[in-house]
């Protein structure tokens, strides 16, 4: 049952710390998932860093506030709005497509910058990157991301749908990840 991973996710991100994570989840666990990680940052008090690759800020946004879960820690950056021609807000930082990794890069880097201690990087979905870029593009983009996240104590949370596409695979996030986690 997906509401097990409200309490699962949280838990399992305190006992990794600070690092890569690769959550691989099921589609219908995805909100949950979110759910979950996003609690955590807030329990813990990190600067949160949202990467919305899969949907537009806004609708992530009333997505959550329907499931009655506060996104008002959450520094969100938008790599969707622009793509799909949907409204934004002024508070997200927005990227114009997934495709601009460097520029989704850059934004992150802004806001682990402004931080004022270890932060907690939620990237929505390793699909939609691997959709929107060839495999060596994402590839890089995460080893950069990840050198940040070694560097600064920061904790990485990768979300991988299981069921969606080819172009990443368990052995794959093994070599990109501190730890894979598996949510059933």
């Amino acid at each position: 049952m997906a509401d097990r991973h409200l309490k699962e996710v949280p838990e399992l991100l305190e006992e990794s710390g600070p690092g890569f994570i690769s959550l691989t989840l099921e589609a219908d666990d995805y909100f949950e998932v979110m759910r979950g990680a996003l609690r955590y940052g807030r329990a813990v008090g990190m600067h949160t860093a949202l990467l919305s690759s899969s949907m537009p800020e806004a609708e992530l946004t009333a997505t959550m506030a329907a499931l009655e879960e506060p996104v008002d820690h959450v520094e969100m950056i938008d790599c969707m709005s622009d793509l799909v021609m949907s409204p934004k807000s002024g508070e997200a930082r927005h990227v114009e497509s997934p495709r601009l990794l460097e520029m989704a890069l850059l934004e992150l880097r802004r806001s682990l910058r402004s931080a004022d201690g270890p932060s907690l990087i939620i990237v929505d979905s390793i699909n939609s990157l691997m959709i929107h870029n060839s495999k060596p593009r994402t590839m890089a983009f995460l080893e950069a991301l990840y050198g940040r996240v070694a560097r600064g104590g920061h904790t990485l949370a990768l979300l991988h749908i299981s069921e969606e596409g080819e172009g990443v695979s368990i052995p794959n996030l093994r070599l990109i990840s501190d730890r894979v986690l598996v949510l059933e």
